[in-house]
C-alpha cells in the first residue's frame, strides 16, 4: 500500500473536472507544513491546499498543530518529534490510521504519506 492511492467511484462532476472527498494522511512527526525540517509534511500541506483551492474536499489526518485550508483530523496534539511526553509514536500513528480505516468508506481517494501497515488494504477492496 506505500504510496499507493486508494479510488472510489463516487466523484462528483464540477463542470470539466470531478470533485472528489480526499483523505490525505501524512506522517505525525512534523506538522503539516512543518516548523522546521520535514520535506513529506511539506509537500503535502502544498498539496493539501492545492486541492482544497481547486474545490476538492479534503480532510488532512495530521498532527493537530498542522495549519491547513483542509478539514484537519488530528492524530496528536502536536507533532510528535516534538514532544517529550511521547514514548511511543507508533501508536499515535496506529490510532490514526484505525481512523482512517473506519472512515474510508466516506473518501473517493485516500492518499498515504505514511506507512499504512497491511490492514488498511481492506480499506482500498471494499465492494
Amino acid at each position: 500500500m506505500w504510496g499507493r492511492c486508494v479510488v472510489g467511484a463516487r466523484a462528483r462532476s464540477k463542470g470539466m473536472f470531478q470533485i472528489m472527498k480526499i483523505a490525505q494522511i501524512a506522517p505525525l512527526y512534523e506538522s503539516c507544513p512543518p516548523r522546521f525540517y520535514g520535506g513529506t509534511e511539506r509537500v503535502v500541506a502544498y498539496i493539501t491546499d492545492e486541492l482544497v483551492r481547486h474545490g476538492h474536499e479534503v480532510t488532512l489526518f495530521a498532527s493537530g498543530d498542522s495549519q491547513t485550508s483542509a478539514m484537519l483530523e488530528p492524530g496528536c496534539d502536536y507533532a510528535l518529534r516534538l514532544d517529550g511526553q511521547v514514548k511511543d509514536p507508533l501508536v499515535y500513528h496506529l490510532r490514526m490510521l484505525d481512523r482512517v480505516r473506519r472512515r474510508a468508506d466516506k473518501f473517493d481517494i485516500l492518499i498515504p504519506t505514511t506507512c499504512t501497515f497491511p490492514f488498511l488494504r481492506s480499506a482500498g477492496t471494499r465492494r
